[in-house]
């Protein structure tokens, strides 16, 4: 996963031609996307802008940017307990396995 400077980055390319708020700091969604990849990154400035549209706002703001971060946050938070569940079912065959 991309350091800060990377997400910084990848934050800025991808919000390059978005009307951003003033009050958006790249910087402080750079540090609290700490573990996220770079099309999470580019996610998160898509959802925020589709935020900031059904919100009916001319400029995407902070509140957008938060409601994104929780929304690919949370939809990885799924993954990854779909994966550990998938992990248990695995490992219970595995120890089934050695009633038998």
């Amino acid at each position: 996963n991309p350091n800060y400077h990377s997400r910084l980055r990848i934050l800025e390319v991808h919000t390059k031609n978005k009307p951003l708020d003033k009050k958006v700091q790249l910087k402080d969604i750079a540090v609290k996307t700490h573990g996220f990849s770079g099309a999470q990154l580019a996610n998160i400035a898509n959802e925020a802008a589709l935020k900031a549209i059904k919100d009916k706002s001319k400029k995407i703001n902070a509140e957008n940017f938060e409601f994104a971060i929780e929304k690919i946050a949370a939809g990885l938070e799924v993954k990854n307990s779909t994966v550990s569940e998938k992990e248990k079912r695995i490992v219970a065959f595995h120890e089934a396995g050695h009633a038998v």
